[in-house]
């Protein structure tokens, strides 16, 4: 929580005065008192040291983004996007929250960041292909292209020919142990995949939640 506040409201800084790999202390503040909203009381973690992690990985993500170039050439469309054209339902405690949108080249783009208080490296492999079938990058996706399609961004973005098709997603992945390091892990995408999961999604969804055991 504390980490995704930090990286929002850098992006939101970003996508009003251009591009900055320099850490600023609103985004660290943002995301110190995000933490502060949502810790309780524990024996496992202070408070304290839970914001020095979330420093730790808010730098890390900023370096990391650096380094990949992932702003580069691309502008920002929307940064924890919530559906635009419908209002959570009631007693969903985690709405849907699409964390970045890019334009770029003609395409969009969907990233999540996700992050990990230890991952050692044999299990980076792992987790990268855990990301290639994540059901939940695929929501996103499916949603920001629906959304394109009934016009969301056509006032957003000054990318030339930008379509509504959404070709590439993946996660931002903040590793704080034993070693800090960002990692971005893309999966490649079609209107066709896209299409299939929706498919999928509709049969076994609706299933689960009517009690049917898979």
């Amino acid at each position: 929580t504390g980490l995704h506040a930090a990286i929002a409201e850098h992006l939101n800084h970003v996508r009003v005065a251009g591009l900055t790999y320099t850490a600023r202390p609103s985004a660290i503040s943002a995301g110190i008192a995000a933490l502060g909203s949502a810790y309780v009381a524990q024996d496992t973690y202070a408070l304290d040291g839970l914001e020095k992690l979330v420093t730790k990985g808010y730098r890390t993500w900023l370096k990391g983004i650096e380094e990949e170039a992932l702003l580069v050439g691309a502008e920002i469309l929307g940064v924890e996007l919530v559906d635009p054209y419908n209002p959570v339902p009631p007693g969903v405690r985690v709405p849907r929250t699409i964390d970045l949108v890019l334009g770029r080249a003609g395409q969009l783009e969907v990233w999540d960041w996700k992050s990990k208080m230890r991952l050692d490296e044999q299990y980076v492999g792992e987790t990268t292909r855990a990301a290639l079938h994540q059901w939940q990058l695929l929501d996103y996706a499916w949603h920001v292209q629906q959304w394109a399609q009934r016009g969301y961004f056509e006032g957003l973005t000054m990318v030339p020919g930008c379509t509504t098709q959404v070709t590439r997603a993946g996660w931002g992945l903040v590793i704080l142990a034993p070693a800090a390091k960002f990692r971005l892990i893309p999966v490649a995408l079609s209107p066709e995949r896209l299409d299939q999961w929706r498919a999928q999604a509709n049969t076994v969804w609706p299933a689960m939640a009517s009690g049917i055991s898979w």
